[in-house]
Protein backbone atom coordinates (compact mmCIF):
# COMPACT_ATOMS: atom_id res chain seq x y z
CA UNK A 1 0.00 0.00 0.00
CA UNK A 2 2.87 2.31 0.78
CA UNK A 3 4.45 1.42 -2.41
CA UNK A 4 1.42 2.53 -4.33
CA UNK A 5 1.33 5.88 -2.37
CA UNK A 6 5.09 6.16 -3.43
CA UNK A 7 4.35 5.40 -7.41
CA UNK A 8 1.29 7.68 -7.23
CA UNK A 9 3.19 10.42 -5.75
CA UNK A 10 6.06 10.02 -8.03
CA UNK A 11 3.84 9.85 -11.26
CA UNK A 12 2.63 13.19 -9.91
CA UNK A 13 5.87 14.28 -10.02
CA UNK A 14 7.08 13.26 -13.24
CA UNK A 15 4.60 14.96 -15.06
CA UNK A 16 5.36 18.11 -13.53
CA UNK A 17 8.65 17.60 -15.28
CA UNK A 18 7.43 16.83 -17.94
CA UNK A 19 4.69 19.10 -18.70
CA UNK A 20 5.00 21.57 -21.76
CA UNK A 21 3.62 24.79 -19.14
CA UNK A 22 7.16 24.88 -17.60
CA UNK A 23 8.10 28.02 -16.20
CA UNK A 24 10.43 28.74 -19.24
CA UNK A 25 7.64 27.83 -21.52
CA UNK A 26 5.16 30.48 -19.71
CA UNK A 27 7.52 33.41 -20.05
CA UNK A 28 7.56 32.61 -23.67
CA UNK A 29 4.29 32.73 -24.30
CA UNK A 30 3.89 35.71 -22.52
CA UNK A 31 6.49 37.31 -25.05
CA UNK A 32 4.97 35.84 -28.08
CA UNK A 33 1.83 37.42 -26.98
CA UNK A 34 3.36 40.61 -25.63
CA UNK A 35 5.38 41.08 -29.20
CA UNK A 36 1.95 40.47 -31.28
CA UNK A 37 0.08 42.63 -28.98
CA UNK A 38 2.79 45.33 -29.44
CA UNK A 39 2.92 44.63 -33.46
CA UNK A 40 -1.15 44.92 -33.91
CA UNK A 41 -1.05 48.51 -31.77
CA UNK A 42 1.61 49.88 -33.40
CA UNK A 43 0.52 48.81 -37.56
CA UNK A 44 -2.87 47.70 -36.97
CA UNK A 45 -5.51 48.47 -34.04
CA UNK A 46 -5.09 51.30 -31.49
CA UNK A 47 -7.78 51.65 -28.18
CA UNK A 48 -9.75 55.01 -28.20
CA UNK A 49 -11.85 56.75 -25.39
CA UNK A 50 -14.74 58.47 -26.57
CA UNK A 51 -14.52 61.82 -24.83
CA UNK A 52 -17.74 64.53 -25.21
CA UNK A 53 -21.16 64.00 -26.90
CA UNK A 54 -21.03 65.24 -30.44
CA UNK A 55 -21.47 61.51 -31.31
CA UNK A 56 -24.39 60.94 -28.82
CA UNK A 57 -26.41 58.50 -29.23
CA UNK A 58 -24.72 56.40 -30.97
CA UNK A 59 -21.46 56.87 -29.10
CA UNK A 60 -21.02 57.50 -25.57
CA UNK A 61 -18.58 59.50 -23.27
CA UNK A 62 -16.55 57.09 -21.59
CA UNK A 63 -16.92 54.20 -24.27
CA UNK A 64 -13.95 52.39 -25.22
CA UNK A 65 -13.38 50.77 -28.51
CA UNK A 66 -10.42 49.74 -30.86
CA UNK A 67 -9.49 51.72 -33.99
CA UNK A 68 -8.41 49.97 -37.17
CA UNK A 69 -5.54 52.17 -38.81
CA UNK A 70 -5.63 50.16 -42.10
CA UNK A 71 -9.10 49.95 -43.41
CA UNK A 72 -10.47 52.35 -45.71
CA UNK A 73 -13.14 55.09 -44.56
CA UNK A 74 -16.16 53.98 -46.45
CA UNK A 75 -19.82 56.39 -46.05
CA UNK A 76 -21.34 55.82 -42.78
CA UNK A 77 -18.06 54.74 -41.17
CA UNK A 78 -16.76 56.82 -37.69
CA UNK A 79 -13.63 57.54 -38.17
CA UNK A 80 -10.70 59.00 -35.78
CA UNK A 81 -8.81 62.06 -37.32
CA UNK A 82 -6.36 64.54 -36.10
CA UNK A 83 -7.03 68.61 -36.16
CA UNK A 84 -4.07 70.67 -37.46
CA UNK A 85 -3.65 71.81 -33.89
CA UNK A 86 -3.04 67.95 -32.89
CA UNK A 87 -6.70 67.47 -31.49
CA UNK A 88 -8.53 63.75 -32.11
CA UNK A 89 -11.91 63.91 -33.35
CA UNK A 90 -14.64 60.91 -33.80
CA UNK A 91 -16.72 61.70 -36.58
CA UNK A 92 -19.21 59.82 -38.85
CA UNK A 93 -17.76 59.54 -42.68
CA UNK A 94 -20.44 61.72 -45.20
CA UNK A 95 -18.93 61.96 -48.17
CA UNK A 96 -15.36 61.22 -50.04
CA UNK A 97 -13.16 62.30 -52.72
CA UNK A 98 -15.63 62.81 -55.97
CA UNK A 99 -18.97 62.98 -54.34
CA UNK A 100 -20.95 66.55 -53.55
CA UNK A 101 -22.22 67.33 -50.44
CA UNK A 102 -24.77 69.77 -49.65
CA UNK A 103 -27.20 70.93 -46.30
CA UNK A 104 -30.79 71.95 -47.45
CA UNK A 105 -33.95 72.05 -45.47
CA UNK A 106 -32.06 70.47 -42.27
CA UNK A 107 -30.96 67.42 -44.38
CA UNK A 108 -27.65 65.86 -45.93
CA UNK A 109 -27.49 65.13 -49.27
CA UNK A 110 -24.65 63.23 -51.34
CA UNK A 111 -24.40 63.48 -54.88
CA UNK A 112 -27.99 65.27 -55.00
CA UNK A 113 -29.55 62.22 -53.08
CA UNK A 114 -31.09 62.64 -49.70
CA UNK A 115 -28.68 61.17 -47.20
CA UNK A 116 -30.68 58.47 -44.88
CA UNK A 117 -29.49 58.67 -41.86
CA UNK A 118 -31.15 56.70 -39.25
CA UNK A 119 -28.46 57.32 -36.42
CA UNK A 120 -29.76 60.75 -35.85
CA UNK A 121 -33.71 60.09 -35.87
CA UNK A 122 -33.43 60.49 -32.09
CA UNK A 123 -32.07 64.22 -32.28
CA UNK A 124 -34.52 65.06 -35.19
CA UNK A 125 -37.63 63.32 -33.37
CA UNK A 126 -36.44 65.64 -30.31
CA UNK A 127 -36.59 69.39 -31.89
CA UNK A 128 -38.87 71.69 -31.09
CA UNK A 129 -41.57 73.24 -33.91
CA UNK A 130 -39.20 75.25 -36.58
CA UNK A 131 -35.84 74.05 -34.68
CA UNK A 132 -32.97 72.72 -37.07
CA UNK A 133 -30.30 70.60 -36.52
CA UNK A 134 -28.32 72.05 -38.79
CA UNK A 135 -28.04 75.00 -40.90
CA UNK A 136 -28.06 74.95 -44.59
CA UNK A 137 -24.63 74.91 -46.36
CA UNK A 138 -23.67 75.25 -49.83
CA UNK A 139 -22.86 72.37 -52.16
CA UNK A 140 -19.31 71.36 -51.81
CA UNK A 141 -17.37 68.89 -54.09
CA UNK A 142 -14.80 66.86 -52.34
CA UNK A 143 -11.60 66.62 -53.89
CA UNK A 144 -9.26 63.92 -54.35
CA UNK A 145 -7.77 62.89 -50.68
CA UNK A 146 -10.19 64.08 -48.58
CA UNK A 147 -13.84 63.57 -46.60
CA UNK A 148 -16.39 64.97 -45.01
CA UNK A 149 -17.38 64.16 -41.75
CA UNK A 150 -20.51 65.28 -39.64
CA UNK A 151 -20.68 64.02 -35.81
CA UNK A 152 -24.27 62.72 -34.98
CA UNK A 153 -25.27 65.07 -32.82
CA UNK A 154 -25.52 68.13 -35.01
CA UNK A 155 -26.63 70.69 -32.79
CA UNK A 156 -23.39 69.63 -30.77
CA UNK A 157 -20.37 68.52 -32.88
CA UNK A 158 -17.52 70.50 -34.56
CA UNK A 159 -17.15 68.67 -37.84
CA UNK A 160 -16.59 69.65 -41.78
CA UNK A 161 -19.16 72.40 -41.42
CA UNK A 162 -16.55 74.19 -39.20
CA UNK A 163 -13.34 72.29 -39.87
CA UNK A 164 -13.68 71.68 -43.64
CA UNK A 165 -12.77 68.85 -45.29
CA UNK A 166 -10.83 66.24 -43.74
CA UNK A 167 -7.59 65.41 -45.70
CA UNK A 168 -6.78 61.13 -46.29
CA UNK A 169 -3.48 61.42 -44.49
CA UNK A 170 -5.04 62.68 -41.18
CA UNK A 171 -7.77 60.31 -40.70
CA UNK A 172 -5.96 57.56 -38.24
CA UNK A 173 -8.44 54.83 -38.68
CA UNK A 174 -11.75 53.27 -38.83
CA UNK A 175 -13.67 53.06 -35.47
CA UNK A 176 -15.06 48.94 -34.83
CA UNK A 177 -17.99 48.99 -33.29
CA UNK A 178 -18.84 46.00 -30.96
CA UNK A 179 -22.60 46.58 -30.18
Amino acid sequence: MNNDKDNLDGDLIDKGKDSIFTGRTFVMVVVIISLIVMVLRLFVLFPVKVEGNSMNNTLISGERYLVNKVATPEIGDIVVFKTEEGSLFIKRVIGKAGDTVEIRKDYVYVNEEKLKEDYIKDHRGSLDIGEKLMEDMERVTLKKGTYFVLGDNRLNSVDSRELGLIKEEDILGVMIKFR
